[in-house]
């Protein structure tokens, strides 16, 4: 996974500029068919009845050195009532209808009717590189 141009002007910012950005208490995470572009923008976000973006409160952690963070808790979607299409992007977000801060690629997995989709603690890894 790699941060958008959003979350890179922002840490710039923080880091040479002085200009403290604000957490958001929590992120929210989408599955894409079409992964958007580095600057968060296109891409095709999943759909269907039952699809709804996941919101992660604390539950990423440092997980095996510096510049990496893995999910400590699972991330689980609701079942799937029709089928969502099929995955190949997950991208993070800094509210539900927010910004993408990060965009990474899963295996390519197709959401059918009554599935569910999760991320079982650790499999989500945000690599800082």
């Amino acid at each position: 996974m790699s941060f958008t141009d959003l979350a890179e002007a922002q840490t710039l910012n923080y880091w040479f500029n002085g200009i403290a950005g604000t957490q958001p208490p929590s992120v929210w995470i989408g599955l894409y068919q079409v992964a958007p572009n580095d600057d968060g923008t296109g891409g095709t976000e999943a759909s269907g009845t039952g699809y709804a973006r996941q919101e992660v409160t604390a539950g990423f952690t440092i997980a095996t050195g510096p510049g990496t963070a893995k999910n400590t808790n699972a991330i689980t979607f609701p079942k799937a009532i029709t089928a969502w299409g099929t995955v190949v992007s997950v991208v993070v977000f800094d509210a539900i209808a927010g910004n993408a801060i990060g965009i990474g690629t899963v295996a390519s997995t197709p959401i059918l009717i009554n599935e569910v989709f999760q991320f079982n603690p650790l499999d989500l890894t945000i690599t800082l590189t």
